[in-house]
């Protein structure tokens, strides 16, 4: 017996609503193994079907991908709040290629027990698109005296030393909004110290060596995208789409628990792909957004963790019941 579909959804920006004349052809799918894969235990995987697709050269509309995602792998991603699989969760049913398995139906009729506030996925991506697209030079400034603050704390003391004793000096020596403290409450209950650069941490805990390599990576960070964006005319405007469009859809997932696909501001995000917005705005929005994101996602009626049991028991009544059927026409065994 061979691989069963679970689910293939039309992807990408036919699913968005952000499609133009040059976009090719998406498509992602959910499969349960081969029966013999799941005896043998080979489960958990993604493969990449490029079909039409050259890697060489950027794609175009005549090109098809098929990104297929086994189902185990599949719930591991729902789990992380992994973008794609969420989207694919949500997607209307005009964008499904086949009815899918009574496994997919299982996950569309219990969102309540697939989500939860364990998005890092949504919200990394989010940060990450701030910093590269939304940082400005007075955070790029503050960031570069905390790197020297540090630095100078690391003569004194040595690389060694933990940050924490050093917190409030290094602010006091950046005087900026960009650079503050940031308690953070651990599973264990106890308040940890963070030192906020911009859009990243440092736990009191760590050494200054440390501290200075995190407050240097937003410096490059920033520099990396800035030559970037003066490379081959300017921006990377689909790159700017996506990183709106990620944090919309984080903003409703966390605000309303569900994913609107098409996207309600399709046509604005379009606008953007097409440069026809200035950057400098796109970017004060996305830093706006992140910021909206994360205020939802502290206040978000989500659970904390999604329901792994019930998700386990998708995967293993899917799988049982493969096997089950392979039990009844069975494989004859190999000869001596």
């Amino acid at each position: 017996m061979d691989a069963r579909l679970v689910a293939s959804i039309l992807h990408g920006s036919h699913l968005f609503g952000t499609a133009t004349e040059d976009s090719d052809t998406d498509y992602k799918s959910v499969w349960i193994p081969a029966p013999r894969d799941i005896l043998l235990g080979r489960v958990g995987w993604s493969s990449n079907d490029d079909g039409t697709s050259d890697s060489s050269r950027p794609n175009t509309k005549d090109d098809v991908d098929d990104e297929r995602h086994d189902l185990l792998r599949f719930i591991n991603l729902l789990v992380t709040g992994q973008p794609m699989a969420l989207e694919m969760l949500f997607a209307p049913r005009r964008f499904h290629r086949a009815e899918p398995h009574p496994a997919w139906a299982a996950l569309e009729a219990n969102p309540e027990r697939v989500l939860s506030r364990e998005s890092g996925k949504f919200l990394g991506y989010c940060r990450r698109q701030a910093l590269a697209y939304g940082l400005k030079g007075e955070r790029v400034e503050a960031a570069e005296k905390a790197v020297a603050a540090l630095r100078q704390a690391a003569d004194a003391f040595g690389p060694k030393d933990k940050l924490g004793p050093h917190i409030d000096a290094v602010i006091a020596a950046v005087g900026s909004e960009h650079v503050h403290e940031e308690p953070r409450t651990m599973a264990t209950g106890r308040v940890i110290r963070h030192l906020r650069v911009a859009s990243k941490m440092a736990a009191e805990t760590v050494p200054l060596e440390e501290a200075i390599a995190i407050a240097e990576g937003v410096v490059a960070d920033y520099g990396e995208r800035a030559r970037r964006s003066r490379d081959a005319a300017g921006k990377d405007w689909k790159a700017l789409s996506h990183a709106l469009r990620i944090g919309y859809e984080a903003m409703e997932l966390f605000s309303e628990g569900h994913i609107t696909l098409p996207r309600p501001e399709a046509a604005h995000l379009l606008d953007v792909k097409r440069g026809r917005i200035d950057p400098e705005e796109v970017g004060k929005e996305i830093v706006a957004l992140l910021g909206d994101v994360e205020k939802a996602a502290s206040r978000s009626g989500l659970p904390d963790t999604a329901d792994i049991p019930f998700l386990e028991g998708v995967v293993v009544q899917a799988h049982a019941e493969a096997v089950a059927e392979m039990a009844q026409d069975p494989l004859p065994l190999p000869r001596a």
